[in-house]
């Protein structure tokens, strides 16, 4: 089996896995808003079991590839709108909101080393790339 420090350190294999979102409802299912689409810094920190300080830390450190799969801050009318379809009666306690998809999820998994679900997920992940015919081309050479 692969090296869990391999998901962790390797962006090339994180890209490679991103989509497999089924792994995190298989471990646990991934609570999202109303829009079945997004969820928030704060559910994700109880989904993963973590201080939301740590996976704030995270989410700053890796930024770039988390915007690259789906996470996005919002701001004014757009963080409006969210609000009302997603969390109505709910302000946030500034002007903006992070919110995540379920890819951007799966790769905090990967980058999550101190959760116990995060690495259940990875470990999932690994066993599907470690089983015969199982993981992409692009997955492998990532290694």
């Amino acid at each position: 089996m692969f090296a869990e420090q391999a998901l962790l350190g390797s962006r090339a294999l994180r890209a490679a896995l991103c989509a497999r979102r089924d792994v995190l409802d298989e471990v646990k299912r991934l609570p999202l808003l109303p829009d079945r689409e997004h969820t928030t810094a704060s559910i994700l920190a109880d989904y993963f079991e973590v201080d939301t300080v740590l996976l704030h830390r995270v989410v700053r450190r890796h930024a770039g590839e988390l915007r690259s799969n789906g996470y996005r801050q919002l701001r004014g009318g757009e963080l409006r709108d969210f609000l009302t379809v997603n969390l109505p009666g709910r302000r946030t306690a500034g002007r903006l909101l992070g919110v995540f998809t379920p890819q951007t999820a799966l790769v905090l998994a990967m980058l999550l080393a101190d959760s116990g679900v995060a690495h259940a997920v990875r470990l999932r992940l690994l066993g599907a790339l470690a089983a015969p015919g199982a993981a992409a081309p692009a997955a492998r050479r990532a290694l």
